[in-house]
């Protein structure tokens, strides 16, 4: 199977078929999904190697299903295309990125009792 079509295409689907109405969660799951999963996901498969989920194939319908969000080419693409080595940061990077929007979304995240 591929990445892409588990992850991509099916999961989108699902989360319309299974909260129908409820668009704002189905945003949410999806952008955490871009946002944090899918990079460290296709890292670990780039260094292993492992091509059991077809990462070439997975990027066209991942583009596909998530092309229009700039998660998808903020997160997921440089990390299916970049070199490893600029990979690694890319990831190291967004990752830290991506902490800060959530703890910064949280507006009272610094004001709680220790």
């Amino acid at each position: 199977y591929s990445l892409g079509s588990v992850f991509g295409e099916k999961l989108k689907s699902m989360l319309i078929r299974c909260l129908p109405g409820h668009t704002d969660l189905i945003y949410i799951i999806t952008n955490f999904t871009l946002r944090r999963w899918f990079p460290s996901v296709i890292w670990d498969l780039r260094v292993s190697r492992n091509q059991n989920l077809r990462l070439d194939e997975a990027n066209v319908m991942l583009r596909s299903c998530y092309g229009k969000n700039f998660r998808y080419w903020l997160f997921i693409w440089p990390m299916l295309k970049l070199p490893l080595p600029v990979a690694k940061f890319w990831l190291k990077i967004t990752t830290l990125m991506s902490k800060i929007l959530y703890i910064s979304s949280m507006p009272d995240f610094w004001k709680k009792e220790i």
